[in-house]
Order: structure tokens, then C-alpha cells, then sequence
């Protein structure tokens, strides 16, 4: 089967979840913009808590890294190749998305004055960040 996905964009964060009764946060992989847990990394303030947000981050990039492909790909259709193309496809985007941050900095500080959107760009953009 070569049916492409269609993927929704996941974020790492915590939820507030009831199991058993009782309430509690957990780290959580989910689909942004929603109330969508994909998965439960683990229990906040537990003894495992920075490993458990390192692998809620994990998970949502890996996720995100494979925006575009087949199930054939997970299949076992990799290729050198295909990998290769993939990941120049994945700097194009970032490329673009960078350039229009770029571009659109100096009219979000004439519009807006700045403020913590504008920090955050330029932050952002200082880091090198992908």
C-alpha cells in the first residue's frame, strides 16, 4: 500500500489526566491545537519526570520528521536514496520557513512594536534553531 498520510503536526506538553479516580499531569505527546493525547510518556513529578518530557519531545519530532511519507516507507521501502531526497525536502521547508521568518521580523516590530513575538523570532533565529 502507497497511500501518503496525512499527519497532523504533534507537540510535547503535559495533560491533566484521571485514571483510576484520581487526577493527575502527565507528559504527553499531542496533536496541536487539540485535546488529543497520541501518547502518555509518563507521570509528572515522578521519579522519571526529565526522562519522561526528554521522550515526550522525542517522539512528537520523530513524528514530525515523518510529515510526507508513505506507509510503504515504513514498510520497508527505504532507500539510501529516498532517505536522502527526504531530508533535503525537510532542510527545503525549514529553509523557507526561516526565510520568512526573516522577512517577516522587521514588519511585525514596525506593526506590532516587537514585543514577545518578535523576541522570540529573533531568538529563534540567533540559535540557528531547525
Amino acid at each position: 500500500m502507497s497511500s501518503q498520510h496525512t499527519m497532523a503536526h504533534l507537540a510535547a506538553g503535559t495533560m491533566l489526566i484521571t485514571m483510576g479516580g484520581a487526577q493527575s499531569e502527565y507528559h504527553v505527546v499531542g496533536i496541536e491545537g487539540t485535546k488529543r493525547a497520541v501518547a502518555i510518556t509518563g507521570k509528572c513529578g515522578d521519579q522519571h519526570d526529565a526522562l519522561s518530557a526528554a521522550d515526550a519531545s522525542r517522539l512528537a519530532a520523530s513524528w514530525n520528521a515523518c510529515q510526507g511519507l508513505t506507509q510503504d516507507h515504513f514498510d520497508g521501502g527505504w532507500t539510501a536514496l529516498g532517505l536522502s531526497k527526504h531530508a533535503k525536502r525537510q532542510e527545503d521547508k525549514r529553509a523557507t520557513a526561516r526565510a520568512l521568518l526573516e522577512g517577516t521580523l522587521p514588519l511585525i516590530v514596525q506593526v506590532a512594536g516587537g514585543g514577545a513575538m518578535a523576541e522570540r523570532i529573533r531568538e529563534f533565529l540567533k540559535e540557528g534553531a531547525a
